[in-house]
């Protein structure tokens, strides 16, 4: 497999880990293999496993988060609606 095909490969892997959670360890080589590509040194004794979640849409929090978003900015909390009510990672 050439460089630039490894490149694509790990690209699609850092970006749909969903396909991914049961092999938590294809996501850290791809993120190894796209910051090397980027000319940035990796240090494999800082790399730890990985610990990001991945939650599938659940429909019900869909029906109802633009209610809580709303809610949230009469009361004055605002920011962007992930950092509101997440639960999920995209």
């Amino acid at each position: 497999m050439s460089s630039h095909q490894n490149t694509e490969t790990a690209r699609f892997v850092a970006t749909h880990p969903e396909h991914y959670i049961d092999r938590p360890h294809l996501y850290s080589a791809a993120w190894r293999i796209l910051k090397e590509a980027r000319g940035q040194g990796v240090d494999p004794r800082h790399i730890g496993a990985s610990r990001h979640c991945v939650v599938t849409a659940d429909p019900v929090l869909e029906r109802i988060r633009p209610r809580i978003h709303a809610r949230a900015v009469e009361l004055g909390i605002t920011g962007p609606a992930p950092l509101i009510f997440g639960g999920t990672l995209a």
